[in-house]
C-alpha cells in the first residue's frame, strides 16, 4: 500500500488557497485604485455668509480669498476665478497662478482650463499658463485639447499632451460645430469635402462628401451619420465600425461609448462593441461623460457602464446633478441622496438649502453659514 505524506498535502492546499485569496485582495484594490484615479476629482470650493472663498482639497478646507469672487470654475486639478477688480486666477493643486487682469472669459473641463482674454487664448495644463495664440478666430476645446484658428496665416492647429501642432491651411474662417471635439479626439473637414478624425495625433481618413456631416466627438469615439452611403458609423482607435445599416435619427459620443435613436425610434448605447437596448418612448434622456439619465414609469434611470439602474427615493426627477459617474439628488426628505457608480447611498437625510456636486465631492449647503462636503464617503463639517 502506498505511502502519503497528508501533512504535506495539507500544507500545500493551504498554501494554494493564501495564495489565490491573496491575489483576489490583491485585484481588488487595484481596481479600487484604478476606480479612483480615473474619478480623481477631490476638489472643490464654496463661500460663505461674509462672502469669503474657501477651498476643500483631498479631505482639507482652506480659505483661498478675502474678498467676493465671480466666474468660479471647478476642475479635477484646479478651481479658477476672478475678482471684483477684474484679477484672473488659477490655483491648481494648491498654487495660485494670475491667469489676466482684465475681463477674462472660462472655459472649463475635467483635466485643463481655458480662457480668453481679449484676443489671446490660454490654457492652464498640469498647472502651468500657456499662450496658444495672440489672435485667435476660432476654437473648440474638450477635457484635454483645443482646437484653434490662428489669424496669424488663419492656419488650423491644435494642442494635445503639451505640444502645439499646425495641421492646416485654411482661407477664411473655419467654423467649429458643437460636439466636433471630444475629450481627446475631434473630426476636421478640408475645403475638398475630404473628412478627418484625429486620435493621438494621427488623422484617419473617414469620409469624401459634399454634404456637410454632423459629428459628435466623446472620448476616443466620435459618432456620425454618412450622408453618401446612409449609414450610421463610429471611429474608434483608427478604425471606422458601422453600427447601423440607416442613419440614426439622434445620437451623442461619450466616454467609450456612443448613444443613438434608430429608424425605428429604439434607443441603444454602443459600448465594448455592444449594443444595449434602453428601450421606446424614453423621457428627458441626457447624455453625460460616462452616465445616461432617463425618466421611466415615473422613476429616474441611469445606464453607467453596461447596466440600468432604477432609482425611487426621489419626487423630483428633474433636479439631479451629474459628474464623474454619480449622480447627486434631493432625496423625499429634502436632504441628497446619490448614485455613486452602481450604488444608492444616502449622503444625508438633513434638508439643504442647496447642492452641488463635483467630481467626488457633493457640497451640501444647510443655510448660509452651515455646510458640508461629502467626500467619498466620508462627510467633513465646515
Amino acid at each position: 500500500m502506498p505511502f502519503y505524506d497528508y501533512s504535506s498535502a495539507f500544507f500545500l492546499l493551504m498554501h494554494y488557497y493564501y495564495n489565490i485569496r491573496f491575489m483576489k485582495i490583491f485585484f481588488n484594490l487595484v481596481t479600487l485604485f484604478s476606480l479612483t484615479f480615473v474619478y480623481a476629482q477631490n476638489i472643490t470650493a464654496f463661500s460663505d455668509a461674509n462672502r469669503k472663498l474657501y477651498m476643500f482639497n483631498n479631505g482639507f478646507i482652506t480659505q483661498v480669498e478675502f474678498q467676493q469672487i465671480k466666474d468660479l470654475q471647478i476642475g479635477n486639478h484646479y478651481i479658477a476665478y476672478g475678482n471684483l477688480r477684474n484679477d484672473y486666477f488659477v490655483i491648481w493643486e494648491g498654487v495660485k497662478h494670475k491667469i489676466a487682469q482684465g475681463q477674462t472669459y472660462f472655459y472649463e473641463t475635467d483635466n485643463i482650463l481655458v480662457s480668453t482674454f481679449t484676443s489671446i487664448l490660454k490654457v492652464v495644463d498640469q498647472g502651468k499658463i500657456k499662450n496658444l495664440t495672440s489672435y485667435y478666430m476660432n476654437f473648440g476645446y474638450g477635457d484635454s485639447i483645443v482646437v484653434f484658428q490662428d489669424r496669424i496665416g488663419g492656419n488650423l492647429k491644435y494642442y494635445y499632451q503639451d505640444t502645439i501642432v499646425e495641421f492646416a491651411q485654411v482661407i477664411g474662417d473655419y467654423r467649429f460645430t458643437p460636439n466636433q471635439v471630444g475629450n481627446n479626439v475631434f473630426a476636421y473637414g478640408d475645403v475638398a469635402g475630404n473628412y478627418f478624425a484625429f486620435s493621438n495625433h494621427k488623422f484617419y481618413p473617414i469620409m469624401s462628401s459634399n454634404i456637410e456631416p454632423v459629428f459628435s466627438a466623446g472620448l476616443d469615439v466620435i459618432a456620425y451619420n454618412h450622408p453618401i452611403e446612409n449609414t450610421f458609423n463610429v471611429f474608434k482607435n483608427g478604425e471606422i465600425i458601422e453600427l447601423d445599416e440607416q442613419e440614426a435619427l439622434a445620437y451623442k459620443a461619450g466616454d467609450n461609448f456612443v448613444y443613438f435613436k434608430d429608424q425605428a425610434e429604439g434607443e441603444y448605447v454602443w459600448y465594448n462593441d455592444e449594443v444595449f437596448d434602453l428601450g421606446y418612448e424614453l423621457e428627458n434622456m441626457q447624455i453625460f461623460d460616462s452616465i445616461i439619465t432617463y425618466n421611466n414609469s415615473n422613476y429616474l434611470n441611469i445606464w453607467f457602464k453596461g447596466d440600468t439602474y432604477s432609482i425611487y427615493n426621489t419626487n423630483n426627477l428633474s433636479n439631479y446633478q451629474v459628474d464623474g459617474g454619480i449622480v447627486a439628488f434631493l432625496n423625499n426628505r429634502g436632504g441628497v441622496s446619490a448614485f455613486v457608480r452602481g450604488k444608492e447611498i444616502v449622503v444625508t437625510n438633513q434638508k439643504v438649502q442647496d447642492f452641488w456636486l463635483n467630481g467626488n465631492t457633493i457640497t451640501l449647503q444647510y443655510s448660509s453659514s452651515s455646510f458640508a462636503i461629502w467626500w467619498n464617503g466620508k462627510m467633513i463639517n465646515f
